[in-house]
């Protein structure tokens, strides 16, 4: 089992997001503890504990995968609430600004992801959907 221990959006502080993976045995004794030792730390941190499920976990804009063997696989991540919006082609904005958002698109979806997704997330519809020529 792993989970995510992650703060309140919008709070400053050293600890951001923390990814740990530790045994189901372990969490029932600990886990809990954990949590509510982490969240009498600050007045304005509270700290949530996600729990795999089927093997995934979303953590920031990845889905880990455990694979069968133990190991990790990381894919690009959006949420189901995502509304797929990007810098629009035919906004009045610097060109530069459209080439930028291409070149990030690009890298978030590879660099993200295991190579084994990156045919799926370099799908051009996402820059179809604002507006880009193909």
């Amino acid at each position: 089992m792993f989970f995510n221990l992650c703060d309140k959006p919008g709070t400053k502080g050293n600890l951001q997001n923390l990814f740990s993976i530790i045994g189901w045995s372990v969490f029932k004794v600990v886990g809990l503890l954990l949590k509510c030792l982490f969240n009498s730390y600050h007045a304005n941190l509270t700290f949530t504990i996600e729990i795999e499920s089927e093997g995934k976990l979303p953590f920031l804009d990845t889905l880990v995968y455990r694979e069968e063997d133990g190991s990790l696989k990381t894919n690009w991540y959006r949420k189901p609430t995502s509304s797929g919006r990007l810098l629009n082609y035919l906004s009045a904005n610097p060109i530069q600004h459209k080439i930028n958002t291409i070149q990030n698109l690009c890298h978030r979806t590879t660099q993200l992801s295991h190579e084994s997704f990156h045919k799926e997330n370099l799908n051009i519809s996402l820059l179809r959907q604002n507006n880009y020529p193909s």
